[in-house]
C-alpha cells in the first residue's frame, strides 16, 4: 500500500476507502453497539435530554 500520508495530500480522486480501512469488524461492532444504545437511552426511566449535569459517556475513540 503506498504511504498513507502521501496518498492523502494528493488529489487521487479514485482513491477507495475500503483499499485503506478493512478488518474493522470489532470497531463496527462498538460503534454498532455506541448506537444501538444511544436509541434506547431515552426510554430509561428517569431520562432526562434537559440534564446537562448528567455524566456522559458518548464519545468513541
Amino acid at each position: 500500500m503506498a504511504d498513507l500520508h502521501a496518498l492523502c495530500s494528493s488529489n487521487m480522486l479514485a482513491f477507495d476507502a475500503a483499499e485503506a480501512f478493512i478488518d474493522r469488524q470489532h470497531q463496527w461492532a462498538l460503534v454498532a453497539a455506541a448506537l444501538e444504545e444511544h436509541l434506547h437511552r431515552p426510554r430509561v426511566p428517569g431520562f432526562a435530554v434537559e440534564d446537562l449535569e448528567a455524566p456522559r459517556t458518548n464519545a468513541i475513540v
